[in-house]
């Protein structure tokens, strides 16, 4: 199991930067258009992060302790930071690409960005950044921060989908474009189960240990094999909606012509 799920985080760690690094060099003008903020997520969160992250709770269950201490929580100190700028890119993306021109989508997703740094804020000067089998209010803060940037980056892309499915059927808008919001509404939706691994992990977790989870037997053994199962599913979730958002972006001349064929079929 460790072997496959080192395969898969390699995999998805490298498509992950490749994806990344090609949405940072579409040349726009706009430091902050859409492209270079889903670039600059997944450069920073899902690349760098991610590694640092993963390192950061393999070592930590290796050794048997309740809470991480010293490099350990420098790792996953500097992977949350991350990760939340990433969600940030993430929120400025959504707000951007779709509700460009409305200032209450400007105040909703500069709050939600205020909050994720007030989160971190609190981390940093009360709870730590310690990995703990019960983590502190203010980790659950920016967790439900980026739960909620996902949700409303799928509420968007489908919204949008349905509106221009209905005018490409009409040849009033191109099915390519269509079945990009589609394909970014999924990606959404893919990181919204992946977000749940966390809460489920930490409750199957105590349902196998009970009053014996802080012990070092029950974190090696159990914890450890819990994260290998959970970053396995999860990096196999990883790469399949980075892949969607490849081919939102760089689409394939075959994808393209299968997209046209469908929508042909339909019109006929």
């Amino acid at each position: 199991m460790q072997i496959v799920t080192g395969i898969v985080l390699l995999l998805q760690f490298c498509l992950a930067g490749v994806v990344g690094v090609r949405l940072l060099r579409i040349p726009v003008g706009d430091r902050l258009s859409p492209e270079r903020c889903l670039g600059w997520f997944f450069l920073v969160a899902n690349l760098f992060g991610g590694v640092l992250i993963t390192a950061a709770y393999g070592i930590w269950s290796s050794r048997g302790q309740a809470e991480s201490s010293g490099f350990i929580d420098l790792l996953h100190a500097v992977g949350q930071l991350s990760i939340s700028f990433g969600y940030a890119m993430v929120l400025l993306f959504t707000q951007r690409t779709f509700y460009p021109r409305a200032k209450w989508a400007s105040i909703v997703s500069g709050s939600v960005i205020a909050v994720l740094v007030v989160s971190l804020l609190g981390r940093g000067l009360h709870e730590g950044f310690a990995i703990s089998l019960e983590p502190g209010p203010f980790h659950w803060i920016g967790y439900y921060c980026r739960l909620f940037a996902l949700l409303c980056a799928a509420t968007a892309s489908f919204a949008y989908w349905s509106q221009m499915k209905r005018r490409a059927r009409l040849g009033l808008a191109d099915p390519l474009v269509a079945n990009r919001f589609l394909l970014w509404g999924l990606w959404a939706v893919g990181n919204v189960l992946m977000a749940f691994a966390e809460p489920v992990a930490r409750s199957v977790y105590a349902w196998l240990t009970g009053a014996d989870g802080a012990s070092a037997q029950s974190i090696q053994q159990v914890g450890g094999s819990l994260i290998t199962i959970t970053l396995c599913v999860t990096s196999l979730f990883s790469l399949a909606t980075t892949a969607l958002l490849f081919l939102a972006f760089f689409p394939t001349d075959r994808y393209r012509s299968w997209i046209a064929a469908r929508a042909t079929s339909r019109r006929g």
